[in-house]
Order: C-alpha cells, then structure tokens, then sequence
C-alpha cells in the first residue's frame, strides 16, 4: 500500500497484488471480464473512445457492484473525468492488447492467439502509473495474461470487424485499486514500447463518493 497526500489529508492507496483473487476471483478471469465489458460496446458510446474530460460513457454497463471499470484508449491519449462509487475498487489497464479471429482470421487456432497477444506485449518497456502524484514502481509484476475467451462484438464495433461472436486472446499491464478514499483522486497510466512507435495513456481526474 502507499501513503499518499490528497488535498492535504493523507489517504491510503492500496493495490491487489497479481497473485491474489479479487472478490474470489483471479486477475486474468477479471481481466477478460473487462475485455467482454469494452469490446462488447459500439463504438460510439465506447469509453476508449472518450477524448475530453468527461464523463459521458464511462458508467455504460457497470454491473459489478464490487469492481469499477475505467478504460484505456486505442491510440495516443485521452483525458477524462469520472465519478466512481466509495465501494468499489478500480481495475483499469496501463496498456494491455487484444487480437481475435474476427481481426485476423488467419490466427484460428488458440495457440495463435496466444501468440500474437504475448508478441506484442513483449514489446513494451516503459510503463507508467501514477497515483494522486505519486509515481508506482515494480510495474512488470502486473503484467497479466488473460488467456483465450469468447467475446460477442456488436454492430459498429471499435474494430470494425464484422459483428457476432469470436474467439479472442489478451496479454497486458494492468492495476486492480481497492477501494479509493472518498474524495478527489487522479490517475495516469501510460506505456510504449522501446522504439516509441507504441505509446498510449490516459490521465483520469476522479471524483469517489
């Protein structure tokens, strides 16, 4: 756990660690729940596709009464507002990828998904996390692979695939917030690979009550 100054008042801000089972669940089975959450939105109600600070599609199918989720977005940055609940904590990804058979349906088996995912996430270097002004460290311990699932991607999806169901696999950085402070919080998170031709983030103001 940190310590950390929120408007003056110190608070403390803890973190599932990766081995750990959430609310009697794993890290990898939480993160494709988060996965099925995200792709299963339209693209233009999706919350990765949020730019400005607002707060517009970030409560769209919030139905875990323990777990709040915040997403990413697909390229470059975004800045966003959200309020989050006081009871539920925060899973969100520092940068994290996805491939299906619906993107690329030369990759048929799960083998191949497997693959592509773990690839392309091997490739990442630096990652960022920073807390109500506070920098995280040991941020490669976080990384989680998600395995193979099955997901139902809708009409104008953020892919542009064609809709229905496919098989997907995911690899990626991800932080699991227990329950914030009630009060105001912010929180970036960003990665890219050693090249920098990858890098993506996204800077949250959040308000807990």
């Amino acid at each position: 756990w940190l310590v950390v100054e929120n408007r003056g008042q110190e608070s403390i801000i803890d973190i599932f660690e990766p081995e750990s089972s959430p609310y009697n669940l794993g890290y990898a089975k939480w993160t494709v729940r988060w996965w099925n959450w995200c792709l299963s939105q339209p693209k233009f109600t999706n919350p990765v596709n949020d730019r400005k600070r607002t707060d517009r599609n970030a409560y769209n199918n919030q139905i875990y009464p323990s777990v709040w989720f915040l997403a990413g977005t697909t390229d470059g940055n975004a800045e966003r507002e959200c309020t989050v609940p006081i009871v539920r904590a925060i899973l969100c990804p520092i940068i994290n990828f996805e491939i299906s058979t619906a993107e690329e349906p030369n990759l048929n088996t799960d083998e191949a998904l497997l693959s592509r995912a773990k690839d392309e996430i091997d490739k990442i270097e630096n990652l960022n996390v920073i807390i109500d002004g506070t920098r995280l460290s040991n941020l490669k311990k976080f990384r989680v692979q998600s395995g193979v699932f099955d997901v139902n991607l809708p009409q104008d999806n953020i892919w542009g695939v064609k809709p229905g169901k496919t098989r997907a696999a995911a690899d990626g950085y991800w932080i699991f917030l227990k329950p914030l402070p009630k009060g105001m919080h912010t929180l970036q998170f960003n990665g890219s690979c050693l090249a920098g031709t990858i890098n993506i983030g996204t800077n949250y103001y959040l308000e807990v009550r």
